[in-house]
Order: structure tokens, then C-alpha cells, then sequence
């Protein structure tokens, strides 16, 4: 994702959220469970839900790690699942992302200040709604 593409994505994440918290408590449109990759525990290490608009859409999210909460942008990339977080309000870009693929891979990416990083945690996640 390019920066252009991030401001965009911020801009429809801010109106996400403020329509969010206009509301009592949104709807939750799907949720995934993510464990340590290639360990058998049953632990989620990260935690991922999807709200929905008024309109019954999928624009908004939350991810969870270590017990700590952020509100993300969310978006369908082709058939992967995308949070954005972390907004860098000076640059409006996003530091962070957690991309879903179809196979169940969860991505973690730390951008910084960079346009393009390798992961640096896979998990495997599972959807539980």
C-alpha cells in the first residue's frame, strides 16, 4: 500500500470512527483468533473483530495483542483481511498492519517510516465468527 493509499485509508478510518463512536456499541461482523505459528498451543496471541456500518458494511475494526487494544481501519485486500493502525497524524499514514491471507497466515508489518517491510511475526488464525 502506498502512501496515497494510506491517506485515504485515514481519512475513511477517522469517519469510521467517528461514526463508531456515535453509536452505543457497534456490530460485529466477524472476529478471528490468531496463535503463535507452528505451536500447538490454543492461546491467541492476537485478536482481530470487524464492525460493521449502519449500513450492515465491514469499514471498521480492532485488533488485540499482549492486552492491548487499537481501533483500525479495516478493508478486504482482493480476498486477505487488512487492520491499519497505529495513524501517524503528522504524515497521515498508518505504522502498523495485520493482513490475513486466505490460508489462515496472519501478518504483522511495522512501517515506520518505510513504504515496504517484510513481516515480522506470522501467526495462524482462525475465524470464530
Amino acid at each position: 500500500m502506498n502512501k496515497h493509499q494510506y491517506r485515504i485509508a485515514s481519512f475513511l478510518f477517522l469517519f469510521s470512527a467517528s461514526v463508531l463512536s456515535s453509536a452505543q456499541e457497534p456490530t460485529i461482523a466477524a472476529r478471528w483468533d490468531c496463535f503463535e505459528f507452528l505451536s500447538d498451543s490454543n492461546v491467541p496471541i492476537i485478536k482481530t473483530w470487524v464492525y460493521k456500518n449502519p449500513n450492515g458494511e465491514p469499514d471498521a475494526g480492532r485488533i488485540e495483542a499482549n492486552g492491548i487494544r487499537k481501533e483500525a481501519s479495516y478493508y478486504q485486500q482482493g480476498i486477505s483481511h487488512r487492520w491499519n493502525f497505529d495513524l501517524d497524524l503528522d504524515n497521515y499514514v498508518y505504522k502498523s498492519a495485520f493482513v490475513i491471507k486466505p490460508d489462515g497466515d496472519g501478518l504483522y508489518y511495522y512501517y515506520g517510516s518505510e513504504d515496504f517491510v517484510a513481516p515480522s511475526l506470522r501467526t495462524k488464525c482462525k475465524k470464530t465468527k
